[in-house]
């Protein structure tokens, strides 16, 4: 299945880690949203930024240097996940996939994987989930809505920042690589 477009959710809160603007926050020396968008870029035609005044930055970051690299467009939402991503998927086109800004980790080669697993399923959007079952927010829609289906990965790259250790593993991986940060490559 060919992803016709990638929405990148970037207007949370960041309430777990004290209000911050986590899409801004560096992992690998860049913002995170900039390597998940970049991940993106990788796989899908075109992809949609969608940020809210919740996350101060994200909107002027996302304009002045995500556009610059082509096929990215930047719209500002409600703040509200549910307006946001129904925001996102009217304009990039279905099947879509969402990514959330803070998955630094993830690379265009995991979630080529991932798109072909979930394709592979019945369920109208899929979600990837880590090895324990956490889910990450990436998820694959093929509709708007239906049933629910999961792929699970335990690779590193299936991560993300919800608190500062987590922020610290994901540096910690980026310095030191998967495997010795005790992290799992597959």
């Amino acid at each position: 299945m060919r992803v016709k477009g990638c929405v990148v959710m970037a207007g949370g809160r960041g309430s777990r880690m004290g209000g911050v603007a986590k899409p801004l926050m560096r992992v690998c020396g860049e913002p995170m949203i900039s390597r998940v968008v970049a991940a993106a870029i990788e796989l899908c035609g075109d992809v949609v930024v969608v940020y809210s005044d919740a996350s101060p930055g994200v909107g002027e970051i996302c304009r002045s240097t995500l556009a610059v690299m082509g096929r990215v467009s930047c719209v500002e939402g409600t703040g509200s996940y549910v307006e946001d991503l129904n925001l996102g998927l009217s304009l990039a086109g279905l099947p879509a996939l969402v990514l959330p800004a803070d998955t630094p980790l993830i690379d265009s080669s995991l979630l080529e994987k991932f798109v072909r697993e979930a394709s592979r399923l019945e369920p109208s959007i899929v979600s990837l989930a880590r090895g324990d079952g956490a889910e990450v927010g990436i998820s694959l829609f093929k509709k708007p809505s239906g049933p629910w289906g999961y792929v699970r990965m335990t690779d590193c790259g299936v991560m993300d920042v919800d608190t500062w250790e987590d922020l610290r593993r994901a540096e910690e991986a980026c310095r030191r690589g998967c495997m010795e940060a005790g992290l799992p490559r597959e």
